[in-house]
């Protein structure tokens, strides 16, 4: 699946170079649906990207979900960056393979399946990177220079929510009513003569969001619109 960025000249590329890691997140894209899972997809994808080199590197959203309904951190809203992290470090994830992700279950959960084992499974920590909301995010992308893609938990807003069929998504105005937040993953970055420093984000709302799936996303879009930003080790 490929996302086709703005055309960018080399007179017009700032500092930093293009960024594409989506080849280290190979599984297919998924549509969390209904389900208030944006920030254990967003964490699988994560961890998928740093165990790229094992024979089944998909990693299953639902262990995570399943963790944090045991110690009552979910509900009908989502569930906390945090208590993600807290999972990938304590039980991890199984392949997705062993198990699969099941789009009926809303915001409840189902026992490991027997194909999955027990836990712990494969486990990795999750660090969090500062925010400097200056439209430059250093770390950010010096995380994306390194190799990492990172988590990123946005504000939805009306510009978010209707990127254009090339994934490009507008500035809202400062003044816009405040949305729900979201977590998607940045796999990727460019400069554009037009639009300035543009992050390339894999979303979960399936295939017709944006460019396939992806979307491209200003940094400036940060200096208002942004909560948490992350990377997952091994």
């Amino acid at each position: 699946m490929t996302a086709q960025g703005p055309n960018v000249s080399t007179a017009g590329q700032a500092a930093r170079q293009p960024v594409d890691l989506r080849p280290l997140v190979s599984s297919i894209l998924m549509d969390q649906g209904a389900r208030p899972v944006c920030v254990p997809f967003a964490l699988s994808l994560a961890h998928e990207a740093v165990a790229a080199s094992n024979s089944d590197p998909a990693m299953a959203p639902e262990a995570i979900w399943w963790r944090a309904s045991s110690l009552a951190q979910v509900s009908a809203g989502g569930m906390l960056l945090e208590d993600a992290g807290d999972a990938l470090t304590t039980t991890g994830q199984p392949p997705l393979k062993d198990w699969p992700w099941n789009p009926l279950l809303g915001a409840g959960t189902e026992l490991p399946p027997p194909a999955a084992g027990t836990s712990p499974w494969r486990t990795a920590t999750m660090e969090e990177l500062a925010l400097a909301h200056d439209g430059v995010e250093d770390d950010l992308e010096d995380a994306l220079a390194a190799g990492s893609p990172v988590i990123l938990v946005v504000e939805v807003t009306t510009e978010f929510e209707n990127a254009s069929a090339e994934g490009l998504i507008e500035i809202p105005d400062i003044r816009s009513p405040a949305g729900d937040y979201h977590a998607v993953l940045i796999v990727g970055a460019t400069t554009d003569p037009d639009h300035g420093r543009l992050l390339l984000i894999r979303n979960s709302w399936s295939k017709y969001w944006g460019a396939g799936g992806y979307g491209w996303l200003p940094t400036n879009y940060l200096i208002a619109h942004a909560v948490q930003a992350a990377v997952v080790v091994i």
